[in-house]
């Protein structure tokens, strides 16, 4: 995979933006022309846009504009994941990166703190919008959803790690690696409000559990989880990339090992005995309703509920593991399931990294 190197163009601090475009809409150029305008800022390092669109529309717009030599363009397939597309970007130090959606929307402009550090995330202010009700959800409720991480502006060090982590993985990796990303950016770093600047979070696959439903599915199935497309697959995986993550950042030397990230984040992944009860129940059903789709001669209804117990057995056994030895083990056993066979990859990575992480959780 071919890496591209933001241009170093002065020593001062600035800002990094990633625009990734797949979808064209009515309003795509107005969005467009403001990210063109915040590339053209004095604070703005680099404006990298990653086009995915159908016919390149977005690199012809944007290289038909002036942006003072700071737009570097990458064209990637509309299939790739977006955290693999972006993890080709490496940005410089003493910078800040963020990105916008191109079914967001952004207000304001961007200016730097007087004193920012190295260890400060930029947050703009963000809002919760919805095409019928407007921006209606309440500050607390935005205060916790992951993705707002990726829309504030982190420090260079922890992007370039983060597109490392990514890109070990392979061509696959989960697009709930924001949960990771956020995990470990609330931990390690403080937050510091960039007032002039507002984004606005397109909320409305997520504004109600049906369509929150539907979002994580479709996600699931981009990913490669096939019959396993659910909302305890979904959290298991994202679980395990904020542990595996964590460890990275004390491995690289990222979190200062007084902190213990990693063993804080393996004390976090585990549920409730609630949530491993409700698990445990689910397979029982998806036992008893393949005997009987059995019995019914219904061959393939009943393989697939079988296979899908046999996930949400070995979930329910990771979560129940007192060790990373144990659970890499569990890891290694997920990855032999025949239905998995896209995500083989992945968990073998995961129970690798695990096996060699014992002298960071104790």
């Amino acid at each position: 995979m071919e890496i591209s190197q933001v241009a170093v163009v002065d020593d001062g601090p600035c800002l990094v933006i990633l625009f990734p475009v797949r979808r064209i809409h009515e309003k795509s150029k107005v969005l467009w022309r403001k990210v063109a305008s915040l590339g053209n800022s004095d604070s703005v390092l680099g404006l990298v846009l990653i086009d995915k669109t159908p016919r390149q529309e977005a690199s012809e717009f944007f290289l038909g504009l002036v942006l003072k030599e700071k737009l570097t363009v990458l064209v990637c397939d509309p299939e790739e994941s977006i955290f693999a597309s972006q993890s080709r970007v490496s940005v410089p130090p003493n910078s800040w990166v963020s990105q916008i959606h191109d079914d967001d929307d952004i207000f304001g402009d961007l200016t730097l703190p007087p004193y920012v550090s190295k260890n400060n995330v930029l947050q703009p202010t963000i809002r919760l919008t919805h095409s019928k009700f407007g921006s209606v959800i309440s500050k607390a409720k935005e205060l916790h959803i992951p993705a707002f991480t990726l829309f504030s502006f982190i420090p260079s060090e922890i992007w370039n790690l983060f597109a490392s982590y990514v890109r070990a993985q392979g061509e696959e990796c989960s697009p709930s690696l924001d949960v990771a990303l956020n995990f470990t950016c609330s931990k390690l770093f403080h937050q510091v409000q960039l007032p002039s600047f507002q984004y606005h979070y397109n909320y409305e696959r997520w504004y109600t559990k049906k369509s929150s439903k539907i979002a994580i599915t479709n996600y699931m199935l981009f990913d490669g989880w096939g019959i396993h497309c659910d909302f305890v697959t979904a959290e298991f995986a994202s679980q395990i990339d904020k542990l595996l993550f964590s460890i990275w950042c004390e491995r690289f030397e990222i979190a200062n090992s007084s902190i213990g990230l990693s063993h804080i984040a393996f004390k976090s992944i585990f549920p409730t005995k609630k949530h491993i009860a409700n698990i445990r129940f689910r397979v029982a059903v998806y036992h008893w309703s393949s005997v009987i789709f059995r019995i019914l001669r219904k061959i393939d209804a009943s393989k697939t509920r079988t296979e899908r117990a046999k996930l949400l057995s070995l979930i329910a056994k990771a979560y129940s593991c007192n060790s990373s030895y144990e659970l890499a083990l569990t890891l290694s056993k997920i990855s032999e399931l025949s239905t998995l066979t896209r995500m083989k990859e992945r968990f073998e990575f995961w129970a690798s990294e695990l096996l060699g992480s014992a002298e960071l959780i104790k």
